[in-house]
């Protein structure tokens, strides 16, 4: 039997789960991931990792893998679905199947941690920013089935060590959804929400995997959630700004009042429940881009384990759009 700390993945093939993987790997630690047979694996190909192709349903095969576990990363879930039930589904059944697949391991474990969102809180404004002593306050159907995640987790707290980790937006290298703003200005167009500025923080997904990697060692962050962002906030237009000048782009301004979000919104759930097919931007994704901001505090995290922002928005965007044209996304 191998010493090295045994660590599980769920979610590992996705952005942020390949770099966890990515850091877990300059540890000494027996890394362990469980993906579904279907899973795209570029992000893993090649890596010291062992598969385990069971997904989520199979509790007795997941049991299986957290034989011996030390700490597991549970970081699968559902982003954008049709319909509730099936946020409820990704984000809940599936977490449930994940903590019944380890009570009968629970005297090793010593840390599990739950990938939320900053959607639970809900938007905040600039003079306010959203913390932990704050209660739930989603505006979208996945804000609220992560809602009803964390309540979940708070059922097996007193079986389970749980820690739950609340991500704002994310920048990086293989990050899709930031990417599709940062591709509309490289294509000449700066779409802005409102005629109001909207702001938001954006952490680089080297500080949040740190994060997650420190928090997981941190006894004192069992029973907790954190709020993980960066320390500056940023305005929608000042990023466009950051994204044109280091695409040596000159884009077109478009402001687009509330009303044209929420058109557009319904007219793309829509077509997706036409196709079948969950889009990214649909009427819940619209309901949260109209909000004033959606911004967090993150002392708690700065004082119970150490969290830092080292890499500045402008750097994790500007690394980013290197990266995309490196890889032909742009």
């Amino acid at each position: 039997m191998s010493d090295k700390r045994k660590i599980v993945l769920t979610g590992a093939n996705g952005f942020l789960g390949s770099h966890l993987v990515d850091r877990l790997l300059k540890e000494e630690v027996d890394i362990h991931c469980i993906v579904r047979k279907s899973s795209n694996l570029k992000w893993l190909e090649g890596k010291n990792i062992t598969l385990h192709t069971c997904g989520l349903e199979d509790i007795p095969a997941m049991s299986e893998v957290f034989e011996n576990v030390d700490y597991i990363f549970h970081l699968a879930g559902t982003v954008a679905a049709l319909k509730y039930e099936d946020y409820l589904y990704g984000n809940v059944d599936l977490t449930r199947n994940v903590f019944e697949a380890t009570l009968p391991h629970a005297a090793k474990i010593k840390n599990i941690v739950v990938t939320s969102s900053l959607a639970v809180g809900g938007p905040s404004d600039v003079q306010n920013k959203l913390n932990e002593a704050d209660g739930f306050n989603p505006v979208s159907l996945y804000g609220k089935a992560k809602v009803e995640q964390e309540k979940m987790c708070g059922d097996y707290s007193e079986k389970l060590p749980i820690t739950i980790v609340r991500p704002s937006v994310i920048s990086g290298e293989r990050e899709v959804e930031l990417f599709e703003f940062i591709q509309t200005v490289n294509q000449g167009l700066v779409p802005l929400v409102g005629f109001g500025e909207k702001y938001v923080g954006i952490i680089h997904v080297s500080d949040l995997v740190e994060a997650m990697y420190q928090l997981a060692l941190c006894e004192k962050a069992v029973g907790q959630a954190y709020y993980l962002s960066s320390e500056e906030i940023i305005s929608w237009k000042d990023l466009a700004e950051i994204c044109a000048k280091k695409l040596r782009k000159k884009p077109f301004v478009l402001r687009l009042p509330h009303f044209v979000i929420y058109l557009a919104g319904v007219l793309a759930s829509l077509a997706g429940r036409m196709r079948g097919k969950a889009t990214t931007f649909d009427f819940e994704k619209a309901k949260e881009g109209v909000q004033k901001a959606w911004i967090c505090d993150v002392s708690k995290a700065k004082e119970d384990f150490g969290f830092r922002q080292t890499v500045s928005i402008r750097e994790g965007v500007e690394q980013a759009i290197d990266w995309y044209k490196e890889n032909k996304w742009l």
